[in-house]
């Protein structure tokens, strides 16, 4: 069984280092995937990641096997009006706006529909 979280903002040391973890080994895993690349986001510096991970505006959940924190899906979502991207989204609509700012499911357990069950937990906090 798996469940979903929100990281807390501010985010535990622990939450940091496994989401620095997940964040690397997806870099590696898919690089094509993501805008930025592993060998850029290895260099920053723990101080770095934490003010990435602690950016009140972006969301970032996990989706992981129950009792354990090893990330098997992940995703962030922005809804900032101040940057005119959630407004845009929902302009037409009576729904609140969000920016998809990346989501990955770990290849051993893709085509199980965990993107959308994160996706989902993530767009209905």
């Amino acid at each position: 069984s798996f469940e979903i979280f929100q990281i807390p903002i501010p985010a535990s040391e622990d939450h940091l280092t496994k989401w620095i973890e997940t964040r690397l080994r997806s870099f590696q895993t898919d690089p094509a995937s993501f805008l930025s690349v592993y060998e850029d986001a290895v260099k920053l510096t723990r101080e770095e990641q934490a003010r990435l991970l602690n950016d009140p505006n972006i969301h970032n959940f996990v989706l992981s096997e129950s009792g354990s924190w090893a990330a098997i899906a992940s995703v962030a979502v922005i809804n900032d009006e101040t940057r005119g991207w959630a407004s845009m989204v929902a302009q037409d609509t009576d729904k609140q706006g969000f920016l998809l700012l990346y989501i990955w499911v770990h290849p051993d357990y893709r085509r199980n529909g965990l993107a959308s069950r994160v996706l989902d937990a993530a767009t209905h906090w």
